[in-house]
């Protein structure tokens, strides 16, 4: 409970996540952040395999060779790349339990100013992954322009 700053049902269910035990179902808090925790693997993921398949990414995959970043560090850290997109994470959320409200909360999409709808708050960037003291993915920190100003 100290270490991680967090309640005792918390901590419980932190320890059973780890040991594999269930303890049932549970709503509340709790189960609300192991949703965002989920989310940001899940997102985390996706950034990761974007990086090592798609065409879009070769720019970004040969940046990182020419500044000596080896295969075996880009899956030790988890490297990501967003596509330039405006909706390409919130696109691959369509078919998940993943709203455009969760992505909301985990800082990965944002409302549009004008009118309905969400668009992804990054693009066009290499990703690094921010983890915790478990090793689960908490934030993505992102290299490149800063584009949160050009909205769609």
């Amino acid at each position: 409970m100290k270490q991680q700053n967090v309640s005792f049902p918390e901590a419980l269910a932190m320890l059973a996540e780890r040991a594999g035990v269930s303890l049932g179902a549970r709503g509340g808090p709790s189960q609300d952040k192991h949703l965002l925790y989920q989310a940001m693997a899940w997102a985390e993921q996706q950034f990761h395999d974007c990086l090592l398949r798609s065409d879009e990414a070769r720019p970004a995959r040969q940046y990182l060779a020419e500044r000596g970043v080896t295969p075996e560090s880009i899956e030790r850290f988890h490297l990501g790349y967003s596509p330039e997109a405006w909706d390409w994470i919130l696109g691959q959320a369509r078919q998940t339990r993943f709203t455009p409200k969760v992505l909301e909360t985990i800082g990965l999409a944002s409302k549009r100013p004008n009118g309905p709808g969400h668009y992804d708050r990054v693009r066009g960037r290499l990703l690094f992954s921010i983890r915790d003291f478990q090793g689960r993915p908490g934030a993505l920190g992102g290299g490149g322009e800063d584009r949160t100003s050009h909205r769609p």
